[in-house]
């Protein structure tokens, strides 16, 4: 890649419908907003729409030859915090 690659990317992809701020404490709505606008606001909207999905990530069965070490993960795992500290192929 190089960084006329990455520039065209950054024109092709990076737009204002993609970006989303998430604001936590004790602050003035309006005054955040005006500051957001001033810093985010000469973006383009490109409408691109939803970020799609991303496609399945190929792994082998936990602890093939091409995935030592690896594991499956079940949504229990991640809700409960499994993951947490855990050592691949631990669990």
């Amino acid at each position: 890649m190089t960084a006329g690659d990455a520039r065209q990317w950054y024109r092709d992809h990076f737009s204002a419908d993609r970006i989303f701020v998430v604001a936590v404490g004790d602050f003035d709505p309006a005054e955040l907003e005006g500051k957001l606008e001033a810093l985010l606001g000469k973006i383009p909207n490109l409408r691109l729409g939803a970020v799609p999905e991303p496609g399945a990530f190929p792994m082998g069965p936990s602890g093939s030859p091409h995935h030592p070490g690896a594991r499956s993960v079940a949504g229990d795992d991640l809700s409960e915090g499994r993951l947490c500290g855990a050592r691949a192929g631990e669990g």
